[in-house]
């Protein structure tokens, strides 16, 4: 009888842990999969960077003009490379004087300045017969842009040093 009673005990000890081990992986397959959404945002502000600025050279007609795009008597444009990552806008200050020999823009007939873009033309000017303007453009831009100025004398220009600035500002939109 006690054989018995063992093997009805070590059926009954087979039978539970079987249903232990069943009932354990049954509950680790029914886990359902886990998920979650992640967002990202983010903003670029249009920004307009101007790099690599070639300084111009006047060119003299020998007798009243200073100008750059007269190539043949030794002008050469100015540049500047203008990147804006979006819409923008675009003026130029008149010449300045900084430290000539002599004040060519006080008695000039006319100076001025131009700046032109390869596929646009001349997209910003300042001349004192006409004014300034200021081009507004909708989309990005990263060109080179050509810088032309002048001094037109009402006379022979005098000997000395001539120098001047002009001041470009892009403006994003």
């Amino acid at each position: 009888m006690h054989k018995i009673f063992c093997h009805s005990l070590m059926a009954a000890a087979a039978t539970a842990a079987g249903v232990v081990v069943t009932a354990s992986s049954a509950f680790a397959q029914a886990a359902p999969p886990v998920e979650e959404t992640v967002n990202f945002q983010g903003e670029v502000g249009s920004v307009c960077i101007f790099d690599n600025v070639v300084d111009g050279q006047l060119g003299y007609n020998g007798f009243d003009v200073l100008d750059s795009q007269d190539v043949a008597n030794g002008g050469q444009s100015g540049s500047v490379d203008l990147s804006c990552t979006g819409s923008w806008a675009i003026e130029v200050s008149l010449p300045q004087d900084n430290g000539s020999t002599n004040d060519l823009l006080g008695n000039a007939l006319n100076y001025g300045v131009q700046v032109e873009e390869t596929g646009l033309g001349v997209i910003a000017a300042n001349d004192t017969g006409v004014g300034p303007t200021i081009s507004l453009f909708p989309l990005p831009v990263d060109e080179t842009l050509e810088v032309d100025m002048y001094v037109a004398n009402p006379g022979p220009i005098p000997s000395g040093s001539y120098n001047y600035n002009v001041i470009l500002t892009a403006t994003p939109q």
